[in-house]
């Protein structure tokens, strides 16, 4: 989508990845948590959560009957010609918002043309683009006839691919079955924060994680029926023997309430990794070649938890420049990371964050602006300094421009946050002449 001031290549991308803060009211009590089994055997970690979903405004003319009469209207909205078989390999690369398709039941959608007509949000929806999307459709509306309400959207059948056994056996995930990874390690540097490890088996010598950035779902029971959220893990790409993942954890969070109380020896259930962006396709430099998409600025919005994937992107660049054994960082972006908040006690992952700016990777090269929306009692005793900025008050658009103060063609922003954050920001990139990808 064009910005109604400039058309310019900036792009910004949306990402669900760890970024959904899903609150619920309802009191819950954690039941016993699954004993160990060894290998991928084992059962869930689970507790007794009653569902419940929150629904954002829909843009005048994108309620559920307009979606109805639409669609009725409408011809082949597939996107291809006769009905075929794909590999859930086939379906991961149809997994962005100008291009999104989702099995259900053993059938394939194309969801593009409903995401806006979507209640939950495009970016909850989201979640399910590029894979089996069946437990998260069955978690918050299972009596929804999807092939009534998605018929001029089919796609076609989903085609089992045969495994290779001897490639899964040493692979620790998978996108196509559900792999149950022991937890290894629990450590809570703060009260609102679980640092939890999952062990891949001993004969597993590749973790299955191929670029940046990704994400895995994790799977436990609520009220007997699983309930399925996404993380992204912030151990290193190279890291093969286990995943780490470092998580917020929210008073009234469904899931915040299993992973408050896990154990070692816990068993969890680990879906991916998933994709919707490939970090080297757009990268300044890959190996060394100067990559004809590249773009020399990010900028780089997160509210709460969606600080991981930035997280992420910040390690891998590290990583890349360690790897090349250049002490210069003249290849690498220029990084303004915006991190949202209600306060400054509340920032999320801020030690491992700053810990960057002391590298070679990031001199000169990476600022870091707080921005604290709620009441703060530090508000006095914040100081800035070259790299590090904050303000206190509302993300709003023109704090925004205030703070990209250029847009240039060579710029790319990620946006990552609870669904009504990313909506905000990616409005407010987009009135500045940054476009929608």
């Amino acid at each position: 989508m064009n910005s109604p001031q400039q058309t310019t290549t900036n792009k910004v991308t949306t990402t669900a990845v760890g970024g959904y803060t899903v609150i619920d009211r309802t009191k819950t009590s954690s039941n016993s948590l699954a004993p160990s089994s060894g290998g991928y055997g084992g059962g869930f970690v689970g507790d007794s959560i009653t569902r419940g979903r929150k629904k954002v405004p829909l843009s005048p003319g994108h309620g559920q009957l307009d979606w109805m009469r639409f669609s009725q209207k409408s011809g082949n909205l597939s996107g291809v010609e006769g009905r075929n078989k794909y590999t859930l390999e086939e379906v991961s690369k149809h997994s962005t918002r100008n291009d999104a398709w989702m099995v259900l039941r053993g059938k394939i959608f194309n969801i593009t043309p409903y995401l806006e007509y979507h209640p939950g949000s495009v970016e909850e929806l989201l979640r399910a683009s590029g894979r089996d999307g069946t437990e998260m459709f069955d978690e918050y509306h299972p009596w929804v006839n999807a092939d009534s309400m998605l018929e001029k959207c089919y796609v076609g059948e989903l085609k089992r691919s045969t495994p290779n056994p001897q490639a899964s056996d040493t692979v620790g995930l998978s996108r196509e079955e559900w792999r149950a990874l022991e937890v290894s390690y629990v450590s809570s540097p703060t009260p609102d924060v679980r640092i939890i490890r999952l062990a891949f088996p001993s004969h597993v010598t590749t973790s299955g994680f191929t670029h940046c950035v990704q994400h895995i779902s994790i799977r436990v029971l609520i009220d007997g029926k699983p309930f399925v959220r996404e993380y992204t893990p912030t151990s290193s790409l190279d890291q093969h023997q286990y995943i780490e993942l470092t998580i917020k954890l929210y008073p009234d969070g469904r899931m915040s309430r299993v992973l408050s109380a896990i154990q070692v020896g816990s068993i969890l259930r680990v879906l991916g990794p998933f994709s919707s962006l490939k970090l080297e396709d757009i990268n300044h430099v890959s190996n060394g070649i100067q990559n004809p998409k590249s773009y020399s600025k990010y900028v780089m919005i997160c509210g709460g938890s969606g600080i991981t994937p930035m997280y992420q992107i910040l390690d891998f660049i590290s990583f890349k420049q360690k790897e090349s054994n250049n002490n210069s960082n003249d290849d690498f972006p220029e990084i303004l990371l915006i991190i949202a908040n209600k306060n400054s006690n509340s920032v999320f992952m801020k030690t491992d964050v700053e810990k960057f700016l002391s590298q070679t990777s990031f001199q000169e090269k990476l600022k870091i602006h707080y921005v604290y929306s709620g009441e703060d009692s530090n508000k006095n005793k914040v100081e800035n300094s070259n790299n590090i900025t904050h303000t206190f008050g509302k993300l709003s658009g023109v704090l925004l421009k205030q703070l990209i103060n250029d847009v240039s063609d060579d710029l790319f922003a990620f946006v990552c946050g609870p669904p009504m954050f990313n909506s905000k920001m990616s409005t407010a990139l987009i009135s500045l002449g940054v476009v929608k990808e």
